[in-house]
């Protein structure tokens, strides 16, 4: 595909400024509740896809094993989660969301979607299926799955 010059930095130029400047609101809100966005990714994802592996984890948030290692320690400090031998093959570990990170989702959850929803304020249905459908053939194309 050909396209005009300066198209394609100016796309990833817009899409840095978006993804920067969403990530900066979602830190406020989270900072106020003691998370990071790698926390509440983890929590995010458990809550909604049940436990996981470290490396799986790491491949769903988008955050390296090391950092997402360090955060588990953190979050399981906190008793958010915790790492649990897995039924099928006892020597593999899956992170758990336990009780107090369950309730720390649900508290905050609301929060975030009301940011998402403000975010894209005046994009109809149609809009934000075009972007959602755009942003994962971007990712295909960078070889993410």
């Amino acid at each position: 595909m050909t396209v005009s010059s300066g198209f394609p930095a100016m796309l990833s130029l817009a899409f840095h400024r978006t993804y920067t400047a969403f990530n900066a609101s979602l830190q406020t809100v989270l900072r106020e509740h003691g998370l990071t966005l790698t926390h509440w990714r983890v929590l995010a994802f458990l809550a909604e896809h049940g436990d996981h592996s470290v490396s799986a984890l790491a491949a769903e948030t988008g955050h390296d094993q090391t950092t997402l290692s360090r955060a588990l320690t953190v979050m399981e400090g906190a008793l958010w989660v915790e790492r649990r031998a897995t039924v099928r093959d006892h020597r593999l570990v899956a992170i758990h969301l336990l009780k107090d990170g369950r309730k720390l989702f649900r508290k905050v959850m609301p929060l975030v979607a009301d940011l998402e929803a403000a975010a894209f304020e005046g994009l109809t249905t149609r809009d934000q299926s075009l972007l959602d459908q755009a942003m994962v053939q971007v990712q295909r194309n960078l070889g993410v799955r």
